[in-house]
């Protein structure tokens, strides 16, 4: 007896027997004389039920990340970009009549982890994530993450805010080391004074508190105020402010960025008084207060050791008040990281602040901060 033999059928089906026993099941593109290279992963062959043409596979950049355990009904419609891992089952919901039920359909840019079950007349929307072991037997929503048996939507999932999540979170926390480790920060005693505008969730805060220093957190955003809330509580010298700051007191509009329903901590960050600014939505605002910076900071009565300014296009304002009244001159060091780059309306402010910077000689200014 032959170890590997082949069978083919009139529909161009092609059963693989090993000593005897069928393990392996593909039909062949008739458009083409070869299976793609699937076909000889042997793991494919002996370990595999898959009954959709193998070349498709390849064509849509389907990924099976381990080849062992997976079967996937003759009728499953599957998306682009897809991956797959190890024993999982897509297909009808019983034997039965198998031919005459209705098969998943899954989306573009799915991945299904190991274990998953997916059965039914049912439809997977493209992005979503199936947790391993999973059982998912309705339709899941777009962009979301199921797990459970049976399978329940636990968040809403998009590739493209995780990969933008992943990129800002590395350069943060390269940022933050530096900063941490600078000379400006370990300068800093329980005597110093320093003042955070758009603390955020508060690591900034925390880096300046741990040296014993008083801080001024200054948030307005309620969708990162949780966790800096936790971070203020473990410091006594943080006073956290639930405001934001402009070059007078006022009540203004706060713009979030629509990734802030995949993570509102992360995506809180980008949150502007600028509704042009290009990753923030218009339509999606929180009301805040805003307080007056430079008379905060004179009404303190004493030098600022450190003012850090994140807040995603009112600095320039507040700069160019701060350098008309010499408010500036009450601080050691302003670090500021600016966003005119991100809107456009604000390059005529943003080139006569730099500009005065130059020509003034003004050397605590520091602007392009991380």
């Amino acid at each position: 007896m032959k170890i590997f033999s082949r069978e083919s059928l009139s529909n161009g089906r092609q059963h693989i027997y090993f000593c005897g026993i069928k393990v392996f099941s593909y039909k062949k593109n008739k458009a083409q004389k070869n299976v793609c290279v699937l076909e000889n992963d042997s793991r494919l062959k002996v370990a595999c039920d898959i009954g959709v043409d193998l070349n498709e596979l390849q064509r849509k950049n389907i990924q099976i990340m381990h080849p062992t355990g997976i079967v996937i009904g003759s009728k499953v419609k599957l998306g682009n970009n897809i991956k797959i891992w190890q024993n999982v089952t897509i297909g009808a919901k019983s034997f039965e009549n198998w031919e005459n039920q209705g098969y998943p359909q899954i989306g573009d840019n799915c991945i299904i982890y190991a274990g998953a079950v997916i059965i039914g007349d049912i439809k997977v929307g493209e992005n979503c994530i199936i947790g391993a072991n999973s059982v998912v037997l309705d339709d899941c929503e777009p962009n979301s993450i199921y797990v459970g048996i049976p399978a329940k939507k636990i968040k809403d999932y998009n590739l493209n805010a995780e990969q933008q999540k992943k990129t800002w979170l590395a350069v943060e926390e390269d940022g933050l080391k530096e900063f941490e480790n600078s000379q400006i920060v370990k300068n800093l005693n329980s005597e110093s004074v320093c003042i955070d505008c758009g603390a955020n969730i508060g690591r900034v805060s925390e880096i300046m508190a741990k040296t014993g220093a008083k801080v001024y957190a200054f948030e307005p955003n309620p969708l990162c105020m949780e966790k800096l809330e936790k971070v203020c509580a473990k410091y006594k010298n943080i006073e956290l402010i639930k405001k934001g700051v402009a070059a007078q007191n006022m009540k203004l509009k706060l713009y979030h960025n629509d990734f802030v329903k995949y993570d509102q901590e992360v995506f809180s960050q980008s949150s502007s008084i600028y509704a042009s600014k290009e990753n923030v939505n218009a339509a999606n605002y929180t009301e805040i207060e805003c307080v007056d910076l430079c008379e905060f900071i004179e009404n303190l009565g004493v030098k600022v050791d450190i003012l850090k300014m994140d807040i995603e296009g009112a600095e320039f304002e507040i700069l160019d008040k701060m350098i008309t009244k010499k408010i500036y001159q009450k601080v050691k060091i302003i670090l500021v990281e600016t966003h005119d780059g991100s809107i456009p309306e604000l390059a005529e402010k943003a080139n006569k602040v730099r500009k005065l910077v130059k020509d003034k000689n003004i050397n605590n200014i520091k602007l392009d901060w991380r």
